[in-house]
């Protein structure tokens, strides 16, 4: 539970008003290669302006901006020179004298790096002999981490001699600057702070000063890859407008303003925005949302994004003054937190959709609205996921896999290595292991839960609860946690159902097969298999344990047992989603999935990801070249008549038909297509150029992929 109630958000959906302004200096100042300055009006100590500084070297020496009026002084006499600084993460600023008549005087004291805010340097000595005036300078230097550019903020110089004795720095304050006002972007907004996959989204701003008109460009990238730039156009006033056009589900886009006067001697450019398209997988894959580097940070934080979940932490539960929840889907868990939120009713169970902006918390990602009551969609009852039963060893192996997800670890004991069992009213930190002290595990006891009102069970337990993070540093490489949600999440030692290793759906011509696996069987009577060709509603029982003795479960086991179930009544071209749903002795239903498949003719093996594009596509495979399999991903937008035909042949460099992945009807979707390397009659193909080709009614595209043995 969080105690700190600190949110400084810099990078927001309105954001910050972003200003980019002509490089420029101010009047009397001289400033070095490696800097450049320019006119600020947003970040100012005082008055209407400030110098911004942007460094864009380590090179000390070019990193000078100099005051170009000397001021009279007396050898002998003191002084004392000050000015105003906000440095960033790796820059800090020094003082210089360059005396007239005698050797510069470089100060041994700094302001900065990181001050937070305007803070004041100040230098007092003695005027050296032989001195009769003095320029006056700073000094900008890098520290450890620096990447270049880093921004600073100068304002308000002054110079005492003798001390306590004001004189003229001319221009000190930086509030005289060249003729002509600087060329400024302002109030930059989008219009839906997370379209849907069927909306185009305008981006305006206000332009104003340097010389109209404009020419304004929307810089923009989709997953990565640059776009065509978007013209803005004058929609009245100082403002201007461009439209992003229509993006698939989850598709990341960035974007920016980019704006240059009519006489080319003066561009502004605004700050970077980010957000994913459409509808999100919770997933932590690349360039998903979840996504984290090599030091576990967060890739895409303070990007907006819009997930669908089913929620397996009620509110309350975790927090009485927060909202502090966990969302799940097909892909993954997600923690949705808002401070003072406590109001906001979140129903255990129920599907949720959510728009929000990402950020991390120690490690945990979590998705946070703007507005909870207005950015918070209860969608009703929901499917509520079965908890991923794991040992400590998996979890650790692959942490953010699971991080935000509802798990189970069976067998479990306190190690008496970490904190004691809470007396009411207090948290705690409980070391566990499922195997003797080989693996171990942080289980927290939260003081809003019911755990502490209640003494420390008997081990050993099988635990369910939230997977979660709490690491104070980079990088977020530890601190992994299970998180009971209250005393019904300790179960007795054996109780938690079927734990599978792999479910899996194969489809092929007029069939589905599916496959699974399981670890471990605790009181299983048997399975049971529900079907839709809706991903979240419709599902009706196919098959039954009751009357199909290859269905039927093992009651009580820890060994290894492979499944498997062919649906026949199918027909091609149509995705159907599977459930598996394992009974227990008591009658007890756990569901698992669900996973797709689209029966079609054929042999390439297809999977259906879940989301609806705006537009065909076919993308290169992937690897290429490959040995001994390669994946193909295509597009199917809305239909109109809700499916249409499709193909996809792969041909040898004689143009001869080699394989038939696909050859049959198909709904709209994102789709993934498996190609293994071989022919019509399952040989394999040698090495050698190979192009596969995608067609529909009113769209082909051709692919060159490389077979290489």
């Amino acid at each position: 539970m969080r105690k700190a109630l600190l949110v400084f958000v810099i990078f927001s959906f309105f954001g910050l008003m972003q200003i980019g302004f002509a490089q420029v200096l101010p009047n009397n100042w001289t400033g070095d290669t490696g800097i450049d300055t320019y006119q600020e009006s947003t970040t100012v100590h005082g008055g209407s302006y400030s110098c911004r500084i942007d460094v864009n070297t380590s090179t000390q020496s070019n990193c000078d901006l100099s005051n170009d009026i000397a001021i009279n002084v007396s050898a002998g006499s003191t002084y004392t020179f000050s000015f105003w600084a906000y440095t960033s993460t790796h820059v800090r600023i020094t003082g210089v004298l360059d005396w007239v008549g005698a050797s510069s005087t470089y100060t041994n004291t700094y302001v900065g790096p990181n001050t937070g805010g305007w803070t004041q340097f100040t230098y007092s000595s003695t005027v050296p002999t032989g001195a009769t005036g003095v320029n006056l300078r700073i000094r900008c230097y890098d520290t450890s981490g620096f990447s270049a550019p880093e921004t600073q903020y100068v304002d308000d110089f002054t110079f005492e001699s003798p001390t306590g004795t004001s004189l003229t720095v001319t221009n000190g304050d930086m509030e005289s600057w060249p003729s002509g006002s600087a060329l400024t972007i302002s109030n930059v907004s989008r219009e839906h702070t997370v379209p849907t996959a069927l909306q185009t989204c305008y981006v305006q701003c206000d332009i104003t000063g340097g010389t109209p008109p404009y020419v304004a460009l929307i810089k923009y990238s989709v997953d990565g890859v640059a776009q065509t730039d978007i013209a803005m156009s004058n929609t009245g006033g100082d403002t201007y407008q461009g439209t992003l056009p229509v993006q698939a589900n989850g598709a990341r886009v960035e974007y920016y303003i980019q704006v240059t006067d009519a006489g080319l001697d003066a561009s502004a450019t605004s700050a970077t925005y980010g957000l994913f398209w459409g509808t999100s997988a919770i997933s932590n894959g690349s360039g998903k949302i979840k996504e984290v580097d090599a030091n576990g940070v967060l890739k895409y934080k303070n990007y907006y994004a819009r997930v669908i979940g089913v929620a397996t932490v009620a509110s309350g539960t975790f927090s009485a003054s927060n909202l502090d929840v966990c969302l799940q889907d097909a892909f993954g868990g997600i923690n949705l937190f808002k401070f003072s939120a406590s109001t906001t009713t979140i129903t255990l169970g129920n599907s949720y959709t959510v728009v929000g902006a990402l950020d991390q918390y120690n490690g945990k990602t979590e998705i946070i609205p703007d507005d909870a009551t207005t950015d918070i969609t209860d969608n009703g009852a929901g499917v509520m996921p079965s908890p991923a039963i794991k040992t400590i060893a998996q979890l650790l192996a692959s942490p953010e896999d699971y991080e935000g997800m509802l798990i189970g670890i069976q067998h479990v004991s306190n190690t008496g290595g970490g904190g004691s069992w809470p007396t009411s009213g207090n948290s705690a930190n409980i070391e566990i292991t499922d195997d003797g002290g080989t693996s171990l595990l942080t289980l927290r006891v939260d003081s809003d839960t019911d755990l502490d009102d209640n003494p420390e069970p008997s081990w050993p337990k099988d635990v369910k609860g939230i997977f979660t993070q709490y690491d104070s540093s980079s990088p977020y490489d530890g601190g992994y946690q299970i998180m009971p949600r209250s005393t019904g999440d300790i179960l007795d030692d054996g109780s938690l159902p079927v734990s599978l290793a792999s479910f899996t759906a194969i489809a092929q011509d007029g069939k589905v097969t599916l496959k699974w696996t399981t670890e471990s069987e605790i009181d299983n009577v048997g399975f049971e298999i529900v079907r839709s060709v809706a991903q979240n509603s419709g599902y009706q029982t196919i098959a039954t344990y009751k009357n199909n003795d290859d269905l039927k479960g093992q009651l009580n086991s820890t060994n290894h047992r492979n499944y498997q179930y062919t649906d026949n009544l199918v027909v091609n071209g149509v995705t159907y989603w599977y459930k598996l749903v394992d009974v227990d002795l008591n009658g007890v239903k756990t569901f698992h999935g669900p996973v797709s498949a689209l029966p079609h003719a054929g042999s390439g093996k297809i999977v259906n990801t879940g989301t609806i594009p705006h537009s065909y596509a076919l993308e290169p495979n992937y690897p290429n070249p490959f040995n001994p399999k390669t994946t193909i991903n295509f597009d199917i937008p809305e239909l109109t008549n809700g499916s249409t035909f499709a193909t996809f042949f792969v041909y040898n460099a004689l143009g001869q038909r080699v394989k038939t992945l696909y050859r049959d009807n198909i709904t709209p979707g994102s789709y993934t297509l498996e190609w293994d390397g071989a022919n019509e009659s399952g040989a394999t193909l040698p090495s050698g150029v190979y192009y596969g080709v995608f067609a529909t009614g009113s769209f082909t595209k051709t692919i060159k992929m490389v077979l290489m043995k």
